[in-house]
């Protein structure tokens, strides 16, 4: 019996996307949306705190930025996870504060990001991101992975 080169590629093609499929499910299913992207307000603490809508309203100025997530372990920041470059950033982020890494601002500079709110700069990035914006989310690994990397209006406000 021969067999068929593109008959194989199609099979595995089905194949790979059944399991894809039901993986996508499960993952659905044990941990609600963690793997399919939702709006996510940032740093909830604030939106609770100051009774603010879900979706920052528009606002005139700033620039597009990338803006991404990033939490407070090892594998993803350093020996150090809560030692930022200017003070600890996660007793902020206990007490309601929404904390961001960046390099294209200076250190406690308040930024207003758009469908995120104020946050204060208070760590830097690798060197490869010279404008993105990282807003830290302690260890909540699902949040961050939700959040993903978008495109948004960032505003330094002092």
């Amino acid at each position: 019996m021969k067999i068929n080169k593109r008959d194989v590629a199609w099979s595995l093609l089905i194949i790979t996307s059944l399991i894809w499929y039901l993986f996508i499910t499960m993952a659905k299913d044990l941990a609600g949306s963690y793997l399919m992207p939702t709006p996510v307000a940032a740093c909830p603490k604030i939106v609770e705190a100051k009774k603010v809508p879900e979706k920052i309203e528009p606002f005139v100025g700033g620039k597009i930025r990338e803006v991404s997530a990033y939490n407070s372990l090892p594998e993803q920041t350093d020996s150090s996870p809560c030692e930022g470059a200017y003070g600890n950033v996660c007793e902020p982020y206990k007490n309601g504060l929404c904390v961001v890494a960046s390099n294209a601002f200076k250190g406690h500079s308040i930024l207003l990001i758009e469908n995120v709110g104020q946050c204060e700069v208070l760590d830097t990035m690798n060197e490869r991101y010279p404008n993105r914006v990282d807003i830290f989310m302690g260890n909540d690994l699902g949040r961050a992975v939700d959040f993903g990397i978008q495109k948004l209006r960032v505003l330094q406000l002092n």
